[in-house]
């Protein structure tokens, strides 16, 4: 199973989107993102003027050469961030 559909069958986030995109609020952003940078897990993030206010968003971005276990470890990092 993909990561972005583990996320979603776990009801981890509000709304897990395809491509690995997941909103939040603002300050819930630059939380998460801040706190899965040190677990050692990089993600983007987007926020105004991107984004409409309000509606800033955190985006995984996996290559071929990332090892299911990269993964794994995102995947748990967000889902203990979350």
């Amino acid at each position: 199973m993909g990561i972005n559909k583990e996320c979603s069958s776990l009801s981890l986030l509000k709304e897990a989107r395809e491509r690995g995109i997941y909103p939040y609020q603002d300050d819930i952003t630059f939380i998460a993102y801040k706190l899965l940078l040190e677990r050692g897990a990089y993600v983007n993030q987007f926020i105004f003027p991107t984004t409409p206010v309000g509606e800033s968003l955190l985006r995984t971005l996996y290559t071929a050469t990332h090892t299911r276990e990269q993964m794994n470890h995102a995947l748990q990092q967000i889902i203990e961030v979350y």
